[in-house]
């Protein structure tokens, strides 16, 4: 121990430098430079209902509460090149990114920088950090409108394809209520001594009975379908309706840290490079003391050199040399 506190006492000046000047130095230029600003804003997710009932928008699971929902459509969303390029383009047309570099950059760092996290139940913070406060709120805005116009667009088409889908059996529900109908009515005008049976009773003629069982079935059926279309007309609107109105921006996209070092999160880096400065210094003093074969004792000589000591020969200052 004596030994390194010894080399650190002559070569002081060196270590002062290592141990104080680099460290601060390097810290907060790195502080300084390096600082970031996060923005953050608060969505407010409402549990999915309409006139009493529940209506689960597109995407949606239903064990999951309203902000897990959210977050887990969101965090797939950020991971898409898709979605990322949109956000780009929005923050190009809002004047925000200009450099092609900027935005390729920000297409790719968008999966890992945006950060969403549900904060209980209902609640779902979006926040990001960039070396701008203009750019970390203008992504957090284009992020947050573009999920509502995704949630918006999902709804629709899933409304789309279902009632389409229901449409065409529909359509295709009339036609053959309109054949048996017709059938019925060219069997009724070759026999015009007979009339059409009463539903769920029998005239007993056979092709009769067989022709209006015919029609009652197909006229069951489309009153099926067309309440089946009726439905989920009402159940789609519904839930469009849901997505717009269940999802309220409680809190605008803000700055969160605005002081000399931003957000703070350069002081990590700044600690990580003191460190590494410490570091070095204290391999420099364990490569100094290595290097130095100095003998300090007699001791020390008779070990090295294998004979004993007979004298020593103080240090005589100048004054006593004359």
């Amino acid at each position: 121990m004596a030994k390194y506190l010894e080399t650190l006492l002559r070569y002081r000046l060196r270590f002062i430098v290592l141990l104080l000047v680099a460290p601060l130095t390097i810290g907060t230029s790195t502080a300084l430079l390096l600082r970031t600003y996060e923005a953050k804003a608060g969505l407010w997710i409402d549990s999915p209902s309409y006139l009493g009932q529940t209506v689960a928008p597109a995407e949606w699971s239903p064990r999951l509460e309203p902000a897990a929902n959210a977050t887990a459509t969101l965090a797939q969303l950020l991971t898409t090149h898709d979605f990322s390029g949109a956000v780009a383009d929005k923050m190009h047309h809002s004047g925000l990114l200009s450099d092609p570099n900027e935005r390729d950059a920000l297409v790719t760092s968008l999966g890992s920088g945006v950060r969403v996290r549900a904060r209980g139940s209902h609640l779902v913070e979006v926040s990001y950090s960039t070396s701008r406060p203009e750019s970390a709120v203008g992504v957090v805005r284009a992020v947050v409108a573009l999920y509502l116009d995704h949630e918006t667009t999902a709804q629709q088409a899933q409304l789309d394809v279902s009632t389409t889908f229901l449409t065409t059996r529909v359509t295709l529900g009339e036609s053959a209520s309109a054949g048996s109908q017709q059938a019925l009515n060219v069997y009724l005008a070759a026999h015009p001594g007979l009339r059409a049976p009463a539903a769920g009773t029998s005239s007993g003629i056979a092709e009769l009975d067989r022709l209006a069982q015919q029609l009652d079935q197909n006229e069951a059926e489309l009153t099926q379908l067309r309440a089946e279309l009726a439905q989920a007309r009402f159940l789609g609107e519904a839930a469009r309706r849901v997505v717009e109105t269940n999802t309220k921006l409680v809190d605008e996209p803000r700055i969160t840290g605005s002081g000399p070092l931003g957000d703070g999160n350069s002081l990590l880096a700044a600690a990580v490079l003191a460190l590494v400065c410490w570091v070095g210094s204290g391999l420099y003093l364990l490569v100094l003391v290595w290097a130095d074969q100095t003998a300090r004792d007699p001791k020390d000589l008779e070990r090295r050199l294998g004979v004993p000591v007979l004298t020593t020969i103080p240090l005589i200052g100048i004054q006593e040399r004359f």
